[in-house]
């Protein structure tokens, strides 16, 4: 279902359907329009949801529903996912502690403090949680150390910093972490070692060095690891080669690998994605690339490679879409 611009008056029809499931309140990005954004919904306007005793699925993103539409939530108890980004403060989120079959729930982008996560302490049913580029800070992890079904959380450009990450350790169902953009370093990573669940983790724009890799190493089931701007070296991607499972891996950026580390990545025979933008690699560290048949996209915007190089290596990979400047 795509998204769609509603009005109360569209709301009011909709709320005739009982057996309606989802509602987006959010128009998509079109070439005139390249932002999400709702036309005329107003708070009034959620009462109708009411009617609607099996939505599950609801967007409000971009929207300018505040806590006097929000309340209208009670009402509506069959909800499991519900994204509000760029849309919510504090004060909002008492409403949805009432939601008892909540799984799914994005804040991403808002004013969101510690002290708003408190009024979330009831849904512990939560399965999946974005709050990038809010304000949550140590104190917050402290709540959603109470969230132990969560299996993919979002914590991009937050206040957390590396203490805080203890609050993680015991959340044994994550999958997926996002917690780049933090100022981390190889301390707080020791904290997540044991989640041996992990298939997807950002550690990007983090202030990490080979040794943050060490403990990623329980982390049989990895598929992906974003390790963009860190510190990484040659000898990170020794230990990167150990990630038998790895389907995509993030290099952007990382400044201090070299061709001779490349190597290393040949053990990674499921390896299908590779992004090394912004690196030093030249046409010596892509004929390593070669030996990874699997390889299905590479990256390889601002680094020393030459035109040559590329077409040997698409030639080595017919199957492999290598992306570079033109020449």
């Amino acid at each position: 279902m795509h998204s769609i611009g509603l009005s109360d008056r569209t709301l009011k029809e909709l709320s005739e359907f009982p057996d309606l499931g989802l509602i987006s309140l959010s128009c998509p990005p079109t070439p005139s329009v390249p932002f999400s954004r709702t036309i005329e919904v107003t708070n009034e306007g959620l009462v109708h949801l009411k009617n609607l005793p099996r939505l599950k699925v609801l967007s409000l993103d971009d929207t300018r529903i505040s806590s006097a539409g929000l309340i209208h939530l009670r009402d509506v108890e069959s909800l499991r996912f519900l994204s509000l980004r760029n849309n919510i403060c504090d004060d909002y989120l008492e409403h949805l502690a009432a939601l008892p079959n909540l799984k799914v729930l994005y804040l991403d982008h808002s004013y969101v403090t510690d002290t708003g996560l408190v009024k979330l302490a009831p849904l512990t049913g939560l399965k999946v949680l974005g709050l990038s580029h809010t304000r949550v800070s140590d104190s917050g992890l402290a709540i959603i150390k109470g969230f132990v079904n969560l299996r993919w959380l979002l914590l991009s450009e937050t206040q957390i910093t590396e203490d805080g990450l203890s609050n993680l350790s015991g959340l044994s169902e994550l999958r997926w972490l996002d917690i780049s953009n933090n100022f981390l370093t190889d301390k707080g990573l020791a904290y997540i070692k044991g989640l041996g669940k992990m298939i997807w983790i950002n550690l990007s724009g983090n202030r990490i060095s080979d040794a943050a890799l060490d403990n990623l190493k329980g982390m049989k089931h990895l598929r992906w690891i974003w390790l963009r701007s860190t510190q990484i070296t040659d000898q990170g991607l020794v230990i990167l080669s150990e990630f038998r499972n790895l389907h995509g891996l993030d290099l952007r950026n990382c400044r201090r690998i070299t061709d001779a580390g490349l190597r290393h990545l040949a053990k990674l025979k499921n390896l299908r994605w590779l992004y090394i933008d912004g690196t030093d690699i030249t046409d010596a560290g892509l004929r390593h690339l070669k030996r990874c048949k699997n390889l299905r996209m590479v990256r390889l915007y601002d680094t020393r490679v030459s035109k040559k190089g590329i077409e040997s290596l698409r030639k080595a990979l017919p199957h492999c879409e290598v992306i570079a400047e033109p020449w």
